[in-house]
């Protein structure tokens, strides 16, 4: 993984981590049939990342397109933007309506074909970050909780694998892949993201891989018990994806200016918020550690968890 780390263009990084970093699930838990998507990182996606971090215009020109830069959107469009210049797949088909009349059932993501593999795939996708309930049994994912309280690992899970994935084998899915002159696809998944431990438990998750990104959640009170660090940045959303990387020559936050910026943040808000410490090779500081920042009181009552 650190070979996508390096790439000085955002955009890039991203790209590189959202379709060759480490997934969040390994496989579907009740069919079979939905594999993970595994397209080889070969030397010639890795010279194709190098030219496009020297020269980044046309994946700029794809994002700038984009009417949201909500991240799963984006997340998605870095997908399409890789599928449609790799020359080994063919990009048939994205953001596809499935309809039965006048209702839609969903929608594909993307619809490619491999030239090495020679089928057609159904792709889903997705881009999630959860926080492990502390002092509970993080083995179940029904213990993993979007920072907004509005998500869980396993409502997500259950409706990747029994909604979104299985809609090509539907009727109705296949009355649409018809009219792209489609087979029945194969049918993958990626999920993407990162997992945020509690101080009291490092046990993921079932389903999850081993190999899954992680960081770790504090509450505002115990911020302090992270270790003494000299370099911090908040992460805006759009700086979640990859890690983080900036010039020397920007400002960071030390300890105390971190602490008190988070203390002004939570008098008036509720949502936690994304941090990361960072260490410097004297031309760039480059991210160590993330975390996530809760109030003292996070999950809040009434939340999905009741």
């Amino acid at each position: 993984m650190l070979k996508l780390a390096h790439y000085h263009t955002q955009e890039v990084r991203d790209l590189a981590y959202s379709c060759f970093g480490p997934s969040l699930a390994i496989d579907s838990p009740s069919r079979q049939s939905i594999e993970p998507c595994h397209l080889q990182l070969n030397q010639h996606r890795l010279a194709w990342l190098e030219q496009l971090d020297t020269n980044p215009a046309p994946l700029l020109e794809k994002i700038t397109s984009l009417h949201s830069r909500r991240l799963g959107l984006y997340f998605e469009a870095l997908w399409q933007f890789f599928i449609d210049q790799d020359p080994v797949l063919e990009l048939l088909a994205a953001n596809l309506p499935v309809t039965n009349q006048e209702r839609t059932l969903g929608e594909f993501d993307i619809i490619y074909y491999c030239n090495e593999r020679r089928n057609v795939y159904h792709l889903e996708l997705a881009v999630k970050f959860y926080l492990g309930l502390a002092n509970v049994d993080n083995s179940l994912p029904s213990h993993w909780w979007g920072p907004n309280c509005k998500d869980r690992l396993d409502r997500k899970l259950h409706r990747l694998f029994h909604h979104q994935c299985p809609l090509s084998s539907s009727i109705e899915g296949i009355n649409t892949l018809r009219q792209l002159d489609c087979k029945q696809p194969l049918q993958e998944f990626a999920l993407k993201g990162m997992l945020f431990y509690p101080a009291s438990s490092d046990r993921k998750p079932r389903g999850v891989s081993s190999s899954h990104q992680r960081g770790r959640w504090l509450s505002l009170e115990n911020i302090s018990a992270c270790r003494t660090e000299d370099h911090w940045k908040i992460l805006q959303r759009c700086h979640w994806l990859s890690p983080y990387l900036q010039t020397s020559s920007l400002p960071t936050l030390n300890q105390q200016q971190l602490i008190e910026q988070l203390e002004a943040y939570f008098q008036g808000q509720e949502r936690p918020l994304m941090i990361c410490s960072l260490d410097s090779d004297g031309a760039v500081f480059y991210e160590k550690e993330r975390y996530f920042i809760t109030p003292d009181d996070w999950p809040p009552k009434n939340t999905i968890g009741d």
